[in-house]
């Protein structure tokens, strides 16, 4: 016996060809490549590592240097100042003095936009770089809470300070403080330093063109302290917001600085006496350079600068031409070895497609496989073209819906017969043999092979199986080989499936002048032996019993009922009508005697129109 596809066990172990050949290939190709290139580039990567990190801790520790130099003059210069007070001896109310003093500072100090002296009473006379007239003035801020708390604290204090950042209202901009003490006998008063931030803006504006990036200070993480663009925001700026954040310059990679669409392998490159950020933002990549700067806040100050990787890593950039040189010989090589594969084993795919198909009786004439480039696989194409035309030509014999059915099942051997419940179907065409007379031979076979199509396709469409022709007879049954629980309402649904499609078949006949034909159906439901029926060289799955008797005799009971010019009629038994469910307009034709039987049976005749309107789809699958 032949064993069924259950009884069968696949091999161990079965990889794919095509895969096994693919990642054969591609090992080959691919193994002596990755390993020099490993060679190659981590020898590279480890000297433009080397002289990157350099270059980077260089360029932000310049930037810092610069900045220190360029604040740490300020409380050189006050310390000077207060030594001067101290030698002269002069009192320190002597505003003339104060005034010279002052101008001499500036000359020497330009970051220093103003000099004032306070009292500790709240008088304050301030000496102006920029302000060719009205240089000096003198005011009495002692009605301002804010300024007199600052200057208390400095009553006992013995240390000078940097001491905040404020908006001057008169001119809009914003400017960082240094607050030394100073004392004759007593102390009377304290002396404040104006550094302009717009100065120190435009101080790392003079350093952009050389360092090829944008320098910035920042204030904590969140506020920009200078800026080469700061100056463009000065309107906005107020006494509660001295400082802009860092979204409100014109710099978008500043913007996203915190951002966390960072490239992390890289800053580790990057990282020496510096810190480092890697960020990527609509596909240009900058690097953040910056160190903490302690001492002019009571935050930290962040000074640094950004610029594009390419330009401040160089080296870095050319390695990464490399990795995209490898890439490309890699993505080449997988599409060499991928088409080398296809080409080895495509044939062999397109064969087993093929031979799947002829297993499930798909005889397609379209579906023979195209040519292959090896001779060998050819051989095999062409012994399978040929059992693809025998099959095709035996498939027009053999009822291929029924033997789909019967294949899932796996049976090599000979189906028994069973009894069961299914509805039968038969068919036959209205005073055939008077118009076969008119005709001739083809035009008859014509008829006929057109006419069988129609039906055969509506049986098929609501799951049924076609058994036989018999002449112009067709007989079809539901129920068997596979169970359908609605059998009855499937085979009624197909008969008003199969009256509207000889309804438009006549119309088109009647167009072209030719004679209407009419159809009259039987269906009956009720058991039979459904199995193979037949010698042992020749059988054939079919139902037998007095179901099928019945249902051609309800057939023939239709004889009298066709004089009204419909084009179907079909009877159908009180069996069928009560399996249905309900869901069948019929009319009850009374209990009668059918030809051949001497039992009574009540027989309907099916309204095809009423059901014809819900049949826009199968009743579901079997």
């Amino acid at each position: 016996m032949t064993p069924t596809p259950s009884e069968q066990r696949p091999a161990p172990f079965a990889g794919s060809m095509a895969m096994f050949v693919f990642l054969s290939i591609l090992a080959a190709t691919l193994v002596p490549l990755f390993a020099l290139y490993v060679m190659v580039f981590e020898a590279a990567l480890s000297s433009a590592r080397e002289l990157t990190r350099d270059r980077a801790a260089i360029v932000a520790r310049a930037i810092e240097g610069h900045v220190v130099r360029y604040l740490d003059t300020v409380p050189q210069q006050a310390a000077g100042l207060a030594a001067m007070f101290r030698e002269r001896d002069a009192p320190l109310s002597d505003r003339d003095e104060i005034a010279m003093l002052f101008r001499a500072a500036l000359s020497a100090t330009p970051q220093v936009a103003t000099l004032s002296f306070a009292s500790f009473d709240g008088r304050v006379l301030r000496v102006f770089r920029d302000r060719p007239e009205n240089r000096v003035r003198t005011d009495d801020w002692s009605d301002d809470p804010t300024f007199m708390t600052t200057l208390k604290a400095y009553e006992t204090a013995t240390a000078a300070r940097w001491d905040g950042i404020f908006v001057a209202e008169s001119v809009r901009r914003p400017f960082i403080t240094f607050i030394a003490p100073l004392r004759h006998a007593d102390p009377q008063g304290v002396l404040i330093a104006s550094v302009s931030l717009e100065a120190l803006s435009r101080y790392l504006l003079s350093l952009q063109d050389h360092i090829l990036g944008t320098p910035f200070i920042l204030r904590g993480a969140d506020s920009v302290l200078a800026h080469p663009r700061l100056p463009q925001v000065f309107a906005r700026l107020t006494d509660r917001a001295p400082l802009p954040g860092l979204d409100e310059l014109d710099d978008r990679p500043l913007a996203g600085f915190w951002s966390e669409a960072r490239v992390r392998d890289l800053e580790a490159r990057f990282a020496n006496s510096v810190q480092a950020r890697v960020v990527t933002e609509g596909g240009d990549a900058r690097v953040f350079l910056y160190r903490e700067l302690t001492g002019y806040d009571d935050v930290a100050w962040l000074v640094g600068l950004h610029v594009p990787l390419s330009s401040i890593a160089p080296r870095l950039g050319r390695l990464e031409l490399v990795s995209l040189a490898v890439l490309a010989a890699v993505v080449t090589a997988f599409v060499a070895s991928l088409l080398l594969s296809r080409a080895l084993t495509g044939p062999i795919k397109r064969l087993a497609a093929s031979a799947g198909r002829l297993g499930q009786l798909e005889f397609d004439p379209g579906a023979t496989p195209r040519r292959s480039l090896f001779r060998e696989v050819n051989a095999v194409f062409d012994a399978l073209a040929l059992a693809h035309a025998n099959l095709t030509a035996f498939g027009r014999y053999v009822p291929k819906a029924l033997v789909r059915k019967l294949l899932p099942r796996g049976d090599a051997e000979r189906v028994p017969g069973t009894l069961t419940e299914v509805t039968v179907l038969f068919t036959d065409i209205v005073g055939f043999t008077a118009m076969s007379e008119e005709m001739s031979a083809a035009q008859i076979e014509r008829l006929l092979n057109e006419h069988f199509s129609l039906l055969n396709g509506r049986v098929e469409a609501f799951g049924g199986t076609t058994d036989k022709y018999i002449g112009d007879s067709l007989m079809a049954f539901w129920g068997a080989p596979d169970d359908q629980a609605d059998h009855a309402l499937r085979a009624c649904r197909a008969a008003a499936a199969i009256a509207a499609a000889i309804r438009a078949d006549n119309d088109r006949r009647e167009a072209r002048g030719r004679r209407r034909i009419h159809l009259r159906i039987g269906i009956h439901s009720g058991p039979v032996i459904a199995g193979d029926i037949g010698s042992p060289e020749r059988v054939n799955y079919t139902v037998v019993g007095d179901t099928v008797n019945i249902a051609e005799r309800l057939e023939q009971a239709a004889r009298g009922l066709d004089g009204d010019g419909a084009d179907v009629v079909a009877v159908i038994s009180r069996q069928t009508a009560t399996q249905a469910g309900g869901h069948l307009a019929a009319r009850s034709l009374g209990h009668s005697v059918l030809h051949g039987r001497r039992g009574r049976i009540e027989a309907l005749v099916l309204d095809l129109d009423v059901l014809a309107a819900g049949i826009d789809m199968p009743v579901g699958k079997a």
